[in-house]
């Protein structure tokens, strides 16, 4: 940006303010962002400030103060096996979300597993890949654009149905935790429902659960 006066030190955190008071203005304000982001690291107990080593140059920092886990999970967890009802083989994992990171984060939580993971992009990708590989299991986001996870799904197992195929199982993985979204997973043929930020040990004990029973119980 342009950069921050540390003459506006104060103000800078005032909803909408504008630095420049001249009739006709070259840069926008600040607009509610930093009034916002102010309250929340207050209200967490911590503080924010600003450093412009340079013109155009501005940046933020903040602290908070965090508490500790007392319920930690091993550094290390143990994968589930790669055997698939008897039969030893590469287990293939299809990864669907829109969020880059979240594709990301799954894959560093199986990094020590000897997965081949596939990732898709939305749910029209999906289908298109569902139909022609072989996964194994498909952890599915809900809310995507071009095709979302319900209709994806749906889908699937339409095509799965209409080819003779074993059901595979697709695993809902979705920041949604109202009964609602459960129930139209439920319908749309989802075999679980997980709910975002998932943790790695229940990552694996899911995959696990369907990777090594012909039905979960989780």
């Amino acid at each position: 940006g342009v950069g921050v006066s540390h003459d506006h030190k104060e103000m800078i955190y005032q909803p909408f303010f504008q630095a420049d008071s001249s009739s006709v203005k070259k840069f926008q304000g600040v607009g509610l962002g930093l009034a916002i982001t102010k309250r929340l690291v207050e209200d967490a107990g911590g503080k924010i400030w600003f450093d412009s080593p340079s013109k155009g140059d501005t940046i933020f920092f903040f602290t908070i103060p965090l508490g500790v886990d007392q319920e930690k999970e091993p550094l290390e967890q143990t994968c589930p096996i790669t055997q698939l009802k008897g039969v030893e083989k590469q287990v293939k994992i299809l990864v669907v979300d829109d969020m880059k990171e979240n594709r990301l984060l799954i894959r560093a939580f199986l990094k020590k597993c000897s997965y081949l993971l596939e990732e898709a992009k939305n749910g029209k990708q999906a289908l298109e890949m569902f139909r022609k590989d072989n996964f194994d299991l498909v952890l599915m986001d809900l809310q995507m654009p071009v095709m979302d996870g319900f209709t994806a799904t749906s889908e699937m197992r339409r095509w799965e149905e209409e080819n003779n195929r074993n059901s595979v199982p697709i695993v809902a993985v979705t920041a949604y935790a109202q009964e609602e979204k459960r129930v139209l997973s439920i319908k749309a043929g989802f075999s679980y429902f997980m709910v975002k930020p998932i943790k790695k040990k229940k990552l694996l004990q899911v995959i696990e659960g369907y990777l090594t029973s012909d039905s979960a119980q989780l």
